[in-house]
Protein backbone atom coordinates (compact mmCIF):
# COMPACT_ATOMS: atom_id res chain seq x y z
CA UNK A 1 0.00 0.00 0.00
CA UNK A 2 1.30 3.56 -1.16
CA UNK A 3 2.22 5.59 2.08
CA UNK A 4 1.45 9.36 2.79
CA UNK A 5 3.49 11.48 4.51
CA UNK A 6 4.14 15.32 4.79
CA UNK A 7 6.24 16.73 2.15
CA UNK A 8 9.40 18.21 3.22
CA UNK A 9 12.13 19.96 1.40
CA UNK A 10 14.10 17.68 0.90
CA UNK A 11 12.02 15.83 -1.32
CA UNK A 12 12.00 18.68 -3.84
CA UNK A 13 13.74 16.52 -6.12
CA UNK A 14 11.58 13.65 -6.38
CA UNK A 15 8.42 16.42 -6.76
CA UNK A 16 10.80 17.92 -9.22
CA UNK A 17 11.05 14.81 -11.75
CA UNK A 18 7.31 14.26 -11.43
CA UNK A 19 5.93 17.25 -12.45
CA UNK A 20 8.08 16.97 -15.34
CA UNK A 21 6.47 13.80 -16.63
CA UNK A 22 3.41 15.15 -15.59
CA UNK A 23 2.90 18.81 -16.77
CA UNK A 24 3.65 20.47 -20.02
CA UNK A 25 6.27 22.71 -19.91
CA UNK A 26 4.43 26.08 -19.42
CA UNK A 27 3.00 25.00 -16.00
CA UNK A 28 6.58 23.60 -14.88
CA UNK A 29 7.34 25.64 -11.63
CA UNK A 30 11.18 26.49 -9.81
CA UNK A 31 12.41 24.77 -6.67
CA UNK A 32 12.50 28.02 -5.27
CA UNK A 33 8.54 28.15 -6.05
CA UNK A 34 7.67 25.12 -4.68
CA UNK A 35 10.53 26.10 -1.25
CA UNK A 36 8.42 29.29 -1.03
CA UNK A 37 5.46 27.46 -0.67
CA UNK A 38 6.64 24.60 1.51
CA UNK A 39 8.03 27.50 3.77
CA UNK A 40 4.83 29.76 3.60
CA UNK A 41 3.04 26.38 4.94
CA UNK A 42 4.92 23.18 6.09
CA UNK A 43 1.94 21.27 7.01
CA UNK A 44 -0.24 21.39 4.00
CA UNK A 45 2.02 19.38 1.26
CA UNK A 46 1.77 15.47 1.57
CA UNK A 47 4.24 13.37 -1.26
CA UNK A 48 3.16 9.46 -1.49
CA UNK A 49 5.92 6.73 -1.71
CA UNK A 50 5.90 3.12 -2.67
CA UNK A 51 8.60 0.60 -2.42
CA UNK A 52 10.71 3.87 -1.93
CA UNK A 53 9.46 5.63 -5.53
CA UNK A 54 7.60 8.66 -4.92
CA UNK A 55 4.68 8.34 -7.10
CA UNK A 56 2.57 11.71 -6.64
CA UNK A 57 1.94 14.73 -4.40
CA UNK A 58 0.25 17.48 -3.37
CA UNK A 59 0.68 20.71 -2.33
CA UNK A 60 -1.73 23.15 -0.83
CA UNK A 61 -1.62 26.90 1.02
CA UNK A 62 -4.53 28.20 3.36
CA UNK A 63 -5.21 31.55 1.42
CA UNK A 64 -7.71 34.51 2.08
CA UNK A 65 -10.52 34.66 -0.79
CA UNK A 66 -9.01 35.42 -3.97
CA UNK A 67 -4.78 35.52 -2.72
CA UNK A 68 -3.49 32.61 -4.53
CA UNK A 69 0.30 33.11 -5.50
CA UNK A 70 0.49 33.35 -9.28
CA UNK A 71 2.18 30.06 -10.97
CA UNK A 72 5.83 30.30 -10.57
CA UNK A 73 6.35 32.99 -7.67
CA UNK A 74 9.32 32.89 -6.34
CA UNK A 75 8.01 34.42 -2.68
CA UNK A 76 4.53 33.11 -0.85
CA UNK A 77 3.01 35.40 2.01
CA UNK A 78 1.57 33.26 5.13
CA UNK A 79 -1.93 34.15 4.95
CA UNK A 80 -3.12 35.33 8.41
CA UNK A 81 -6.66 35.61 7.11
CA UNK A 82 -6.64 32.44 5.38
CA UNK A 83 -10.60 31.60 4.48
CA UNK A 84 -9.60 28.65 1.96
CA UNK A 85 -7.09 26.10 1.41
CA UNK A 86 -5.78 26.22 -2.54
CA UNK A 87 -4.66 23.12 -4.04
CA UNK A 88 -2.08 24.71 -5.66
CA UNK A 89 -0.77 21.39 -7.66
CA UNK A 90 -2.18 17.83 -7.09
CA UNK A 91 0.43 15.40 -9.90
CA UNK A 92 0.45 11.81 -10.03
CA UNK A 93 2.82 9.77 -12.22
CA UNK A 94 0.47 7.88 -15.12
CA UNK A 95 1.92 4.50 -13.49
CA UNK A 96 -0.01 5.73 -9.99
CA UNK A 97 -3.09 6.99 -11.40
CA UNK A 98 -5.30 3.79 -11.10
CA UNK A 99 -4.25 3.73 -7.12
CA UNK A 100 -6.71 6.13 -5.88
CA UNK A 101 -4.40 8.31 -4.67
CA UNK A 102 -5.88 11.81 -5.87
CA UNK A 103 -8.93 11.16 -3.51
CA UNK A 104 -6.76 10.22 -0.55
CA UNK A 105 -4.49 13.35 -0.70
CA UNK A 106 -8.12 15.14 -1.19
CA UNK A 107 -8.49 14.02 2.08
CA UNK A 108 -5.74 15.01 3.43
CA UNK A 109 -6.33 18.26 1.96
CA UNK A 110 -10.38 18.44 3.84
CA UNK A 111 -8.56 17.27 7.20
CA UNK A 112 -6.89 20.15 7.16
CA UNK A 113 -9.83 22.48 6.33
CA UNK A 114 -11.93 20.97 9.44
CA UNK A 115 -8.54 21.79 11.19
CA UNK A 116 -8.31 24.81 10.69
CA UNK A 117 -11.69 25.88 10.40
CA UNK A 118 -11.70 27.42 6.70
CA UNK A 119 -14.37 27.57 4.29
CA UNK A 120 -13.32 24.75 2.00
CA UNK A 121 -10.72 24.42 -1.13
CA UNK A 122 -10.18 26.23 -3.84
CA UNK A 123 -7.73 25.26 -6.53
CA UNK A 124 -7.34 26.19 -10.40
CA UNK A 125 -7.86 23.91 -12.67
CA UNK A 126 -5.20 23.27 -15.82
CA UNK A 127 -5.10 21.11 -18.75
CA UNK A 128 -8.79 20.95 -19.32
CA UNK A 129 -9.12 18.93 -15.79
CA UNK A 130 -12.00 21.15 -14.83
CA UNK A 131 -14.35 18.16 -15.34
CA UNK A 132 -12.09 15.68 -13.09
CA UNK A 133 -12.23 18.23 -10.47
CA UNK A 134 -16.24 19.13 -11.19
CA UNK A 135 -17.07 15.82 -10.44
CA UNK A 136 -15.17 15.73 -6.89
CA UNK A 137 -17.54 18.49 -5.97
CA UNK A 138 -16.11 21.86 -7.26
CA UNK A 139 -17.52 24.35 -8.59
CA UNK A 140 -16.37 27.11 -11.16
CA UNK A 141 -16.06 30.59 -10.12
CA UNK A 142 -17.25 32.81 -13.13
CA UNK A 143 -16.66 36.02 -11.49
CA UNK A 144 -13.61 36.96 -10.17
CA UNK A 145 -11.86 40.03 -8.83
CA UNK A 146 -9.31 41.59 -11.32
CA UNK A 147 -6.63 40.77 -8.58
CA UNK A 148 -7.45 36.96 -9.30
CA UNK A 149 -8.17 37.18 -13.06
CA UNK A 150 -4.36 38.52 -13.05
CA UNK A 151 -3.52 35.70 -11.15
CA UNK A 152 -5.06 32.84 -13.58
CA UNK A 153 -3.47 34.36 -16.44
CA UNK A 154 0.03 33.44 -15.12
CA UNK A 155 -1.76 29.68 -15.82
CA UNK A 156 -2.67 30.32 -19.14
CA UNK A 157 -5.68 31.06 -21.31
CA UNK A 158 -7.41 27.98 -20.66
CA UNK A 159 -7.35 28.18 -16.30
CA UNK A 160 -10.25 27.95 -14.45
CA UNK A 161 -10.80 28.96 -11.22
CA UNK A 162 -12.72 26.28 -8.80
CA UNK A 163 -13.94 26.18 -5.00
CA UNK A 164 -15.28 23.38 -3.24
CA UNK A 165 -17.57 24.53 0.08
CA UNK A 166 -17.08 22.26 3.15
CA UNK A 167 -18.21 24.40 5.82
Amino acid sequence: MPLIHPLTLNDLPELLAIQSVCYGDGFHESAQAFRAKLEASPDTHWLCRRDGQALGYLVALPVAAGQLPPLNAPQVAKSEAAEWLYVHDMAILPEARSLGLGKRFMGEAERVVWEKGLRGLALVAVQGAEGYWAKSGFMQKANVEEELRQKLASFGGRAVYMEKELT
